[in-house]
């Protein structure tokens, strides 16, 4: 019996989120949200008087933080806005005066019932008001390949702002084979409005390739992020010459790889490698720091060190900075190492991490969850001369993925 009653929750569940993720509801959805932003941004005195930055979720990834970063540093305009859901999604970055930033909450602006939706939408009409130019943080979820609705409210958003003479930039975006439908309809619309960034060669390849024009080359913002002065390594006490293992919460769930990252891991052990269980998201859910904690206490080894904390951009760059190799499952914690000239083998994920690894020309290090990884990662991790020769790949590469990340703020 609770069986049964599980399956019906869990069933009606899926119906009730297919419903409310159908075309036609999106549609109704976006003119209802078209009426209230409409409403609202006559409601404004001040008006193009900010920088509006659409934020990704947060919520204990690391990778969002450090995107909100980078876009902050490169705000052209002294007054940021910073729209998100929650105030305690993200950490608020510093700024210097005469620059100001602060949050604006836009509650449940992506929630499935529309009457829950109309003060977050309310509150985005405001500011888009307000704005005299806006950057949306594109990363992972402009493709519809995670959430059609959270892509297509986005891009709603971005379809008013235009309408009402905005100038909108959508940064730093990655775009998968099998895009959502809609998505790409509303994507094409746009195109001749809004300066479309997407930040790998891949995703703007497909992206012409489905009729989307797109501007100069880009890279992920975070290649642009200056970090302040960390000292998590000593904080953490951490060993030299460590390996960083990153396991995947998403991948464990949607992919069951624990075996494979048990695997990789013993190898690493048991040829007394020093490594370091570096969890880069930690929520309910997709939780890494839930899959670290269950290899820590499977090996308890001298040689493993397992990070609790939920640390800034700034601390895991001062993680990688020590690194002489890892295994990142998340993209950006695959970047951290980037930037600091060590090769990460990466689980790929929604087309997003191959085209990251081919613009170091280090294709060969992407690992696919769908296969048997493990002893191969674990392989690879240990082969120190083919780990110092890519190094040198990546070292050679990065002022030019640089140079090129740096155009998304010029465009």
């Amino acid at each position: 019996m609770k069986k049964l009653a599980h399956r019906l929750y869990f069933g009606t569940r899926h119906l009730y989120v297919s419903f409310h993720s159908t075309v036609a509801m999106l549609r109704f959805v976006g003119f209802v949200d078209l009426m209230v932003l409409r409403i609202a941004e006559l409601t404004v005195r001040n008006r193009r008087s900010s920088h509006l930055i659409i934020a990704t979720a947060g919520r204990g990834n690391i990778g969002d933080q450090a995107l909100l970063e980078s876009a902050v540093q490169h705000a052209p305009h002294s007054k940021i806005h910073i729209l998100v859901d929650q105030h305690d999604d993200l950490t608020l970055p510093q700024v210097t005066s005469p620059r100001t930033a602060r949050f604006v909450a836009a509650p449940r602006l992506v929630a499935r019932l529309p009457y829950l939706r109309l003060l977050g939408v309310w509150r985005a009409g405001r500011e888009i008001g307000r704005a005299c130019q806006i950057d949306v943080i594109g990363a992972d979820i402009m493709d519809g390949s995670y959430s059609r609705r959270d892509s297509v409210i986005r891009l709603q958003l971005v379809r008013f702002a235009t309408q009402r003479g905005r100038r909108v930039r959508i940064l730093g975006f990655s775009w998968s084979e099998c895009p959502d439908q809609y998505t790409l309809s509303l994507m094409r619309a746009l195109q001749d409005n809004v300066s479309l960034l997407p930040r790998d060669p891949r995703s703007a390849e497909r992206l012409r390739h489905l009729g989307v024009t797109t501007r100069p080359p880009t890279a992920d913002i975070v290649f642009t992020l200056a970090t302040g002065g960390s000292d998590a390594r000593s904080r953490l006490r951490l060993p030299e010459d460590y390996i960083i293992f990153n396991a995947s919460g998403l991948a464990s769930r949607e992919h069951r790889v624990g075996c494979e990252y048990h695997e990789s891991l013993r190898r690493l052990l048991d040829a007394d490698r020093n490594v370091v269980l570096l969890p880069h998201v930690l929520r309910r859910g997709d939780d890494d720091a839930e899959v670290a904690r269950n290899l820590y206490d499977q090996f308890s080894s001298p040689r493993l060190v397992l990070v609790t904390d939920q640390l800034s951009p700034s601390g895991v760059e001062d993680v990688a900075r020590g690194a002489v190799g890892g295994l990142a499952s998340r993209m950006h914690l695959a970047i951290f190492l980037l930037r600091n000239g060590v090769a990460p083998l990466s689980l790929a994920s929604h087309g997003k991490v191959e085209g990251l690894l081919e613009m170091f020309d280090i294709s060969h290090r992407v690992l696919y969850p769908q296969d048997s990884f493990g002893a191969v990662a674990g392989a690879q991790l240990l082969d120190s001369m083919q780990q110092a020769a890519d190094d040198r790949v990546v070292q050679a590469r990065l002022p030019e993925v640089q140079r090129l990340a740096r155009n998304n703020f010029g465009a």
